[in-house]
Parts: structure tokens; C-alpha cells; sequence
């Protein structure tokens, strides 16, 4: 799996305070952050960027990786604090032991307005359900809601799931694999989804067959460092959600930051489907991936999505 380190912009908008930096970076706590470069994940660059970190005494430093399950490895080995991670893997993840605990929201999927969608070959053979049976489609992630969702969207059109396989790629790569013939759809999300539209076609919204809404991620860490940084961890929930209101009122300056950690050209950042944060951490917007997810063996039964939030940190 290939994972792109991003340059850390925790330093963005620090002129705007009349201290010395010195002083600044002597009165912040470091906080070593996972995500995705992409608009879902754009968060914690949107409020680095507005200072809304930095003004919460947190130096939010930032690392791109290629999805939420190379963000777990990074906090199981400790070169990460935490991170955006797939309420499915995370729940996986637990029921292996692993001690990961979710403490603030994420970016909230609405069958109102997709920021992701099953695409195919614009002039290709696919038009229906069926016409998928033996096809090969790509998920940015295995295990999470874009594998589960497509299965359950095929159980609800009369296709077995089994009769389609699913190959792992980065949302950028899709569209050159789906001209190849590597694959013949994916699921891709924004900003790679509005970039494919010159050779592809958006075939179904298929994360609508979870629900009509429910959290794409949440951030999420270990709850070994959770204890230890409960006032940080509260400080932090804070800042992020703080970010989520400013990022869903301000989107004309969050694209700005899109197009730098993307490279993605004006005219497609600001034409595309912009992601909405949610500002609770709302375990009913969990429940239905947990629940999909142990229908199609992701894991094991079906749990409490309450039960996977540090306590005091729930909506």
C-alpha cells in the first residue's frame, strides 16, 4: 500500500498572532494527526489552517496517508496520536483487542448530497446491477463502509454479492485503472470523483443502501493515550468540532487549502460535491455501518456503537 506524506501546515495563519513565534510554539502541545488528502478528510488541514488549533494551544501536526486503516497502523505504532479512522474498521479492530475508542465527529455521509459514488467507463457495458456480475470494482479501503456498501446495495438489486470482486486503490488511481480494464467500476469520492467525469460516469450512489446519513469516519486513538491526555483529548474534541462549524460556513477558503493538499485545479475544487462535518459525535450515525458491517461478516455481531466513545466524549 503506497502512503503520501503531506507537508504539515500547522504553521498557516501564524503571522496573524501579535506573540513571537518562539514564544507560540513554546505554549502549544504537539498533536501528531492522521488523514486522507482529500475534501472528506480535509478537516484537520481546514482548521489548521483558520488557526482554530493553534488558538485551542494544540501544533496540529498533520500526515497523509492512503486511508483510515494505514491511519490505525500508524497509531498502533506510535508514530501517530490519532487520527480519522472507518467506524467499521474501528469496530473490527476492538473486537481483536485493539484498544481504539472514538472522541470527536467526523465527515457525515447525506444521500442529499454524495461526495462519492460507484462511477463507471462512460461509454462502457455497465447499466444495470446485474451487468456487474463477474466485474471487478475498487474500494479506497477492504473492510470498510465502500466495500459494504456496494454489497448491500447489490443484495437490494438481486445480485449475490459474491459474484463481484473488489480490489484495493487510492481514490486518484481509479480512473487510469478503469481505462486500463484493471477494473470495471469504483467507488470514488471528491475530488477524484468530479476529475473522472471526463471518462467516466457516476453509475450509483451505493453508500445511500447504508442509510440516508451516518459518519464516513470519526477521529479516533488509543485509549491508553486518551487517559493519559484527557484534558488535551477534550481540548482537541473541542477544536475539531469548532472546525466542522467553520468548515461547513466557509467553504470558498477551505478550497483554497483543498487545491494545495490535492494539487487538484481551481475550477474542479470549487465545482465539485463539498463533504459536511458533523459537530456531535452521534453513535446513532454509527449504528447502521456497524450494523451492515456484521450483516456482510465485516465483523463478527453487531455492537453498541455508544460502547466504542470514551466516556464523557458522547453527543
Amino acid at each position: 500500500m503506497q502512503r503520501r506524506s503531506f507537508l504539515t501546515i500547522s504553521a498557516a495563519a501564524a503571522t496573524a498572532l501579535a506573540a513571537p513565534a518562539q514564544a507560540r510554539a513554546q505554549e502549544l502541545v504537539t498533536v501528531r494527526c492522521g488523514s486522507v488528502p482529500l475534501d472528506g478528510y480535509g478537516e484537520p488541514y481546514y482548521g489548521v489552517a483558520a488557526g482554530i488549533f493553534r488558538d485551542a494551544g494544540i501544533d496540529l501536526q498533520i500526515t497523509g496517508l492512503a486511508n483510515s486503516g494505514a491511519i490505525a497502523e500508524a497509531i498502533t505504532g506510535g508514530s501517530l496520536d490519532v487520527g480519522l479512522g472507518s467506524i467499521s474498521q474501528i469496530a473490527g479492530a476492538r473486537e481483536k483487542g485493539i484498544p481504539y475508542t472514538f472522541f470527536a465527529p467526523g465527515p457525515v455521509y447525506s444521500a442529499e448530497s454524495p461526495s462519492g459514488q460507484m462511477m463507471v467507463e462512460k461509454n462502457g457495458p455497465i447499466h444495470t446491477a446485474r451487468d456487474l456480475i463477474g466485474k471487478t470494482i475498487g474500494v479506497n479501503n477492504l473492510t470498510s463502509f465502500t466495500q459494504f456498501a456496494t454489497l448491500e446495495w447489490l443484495k437490494k438489486n438481486g445480485v449475490d454479492p459474491s459474484s463481484v470482486k473488489f480490489v484495493e486503490l487510492p481514490y486518484p488511481a481509479m480512473q487510469a485503472a478503469m481505462e486500463a480494464g484493471r477494473i470495471d467500476a469504483a467507488l470514488i469520492a471528491e475530488p477524484a470523483m468530479t476529475v473522472a467525469l471526463t471518462t467516466a460516469r457516476v453509475f450509483a450512489d451505493t453508500n445511500a443502501a447504508i442509510a440516508p446519513t451516518w459518519f464516513v469516519s470519526a477521529y479516533f486513538t488509543t485509549e491508553t493515550w486518551i487517559a493519559k491526555n484527557l484534558a488535551l483529548a477534550h481540548r482537541l474534541a473541542r477544536a475539531i468540532v469548532q472546525t466542522a462549524v467553520w468548515s461547513n460556513t466557509h467553504q470558498a477558503q477551505t478550497a483554497v487549502v483543498l487545491e494545495k493538499i490535492t494539487q487538484v485545479p481551481h475550477d474542479i475544487v470549487v465545482s465539485m460535491q463539498r463533504s459536511r462535518f458533523g459537530t456531535k459525535l452521534d453513535p446513532a450515525l454509527m449504528d447502521p455501518l456497524i450494523r451492515i458491517a456484521a450483516e456482510h461478516n465485516m465483523i463478527s455481531a453487531p455492537i453498541a456503537a455508544r460502547t466504542l466513545i470514551y466516556p464523557g466524549f458522547e453527543s
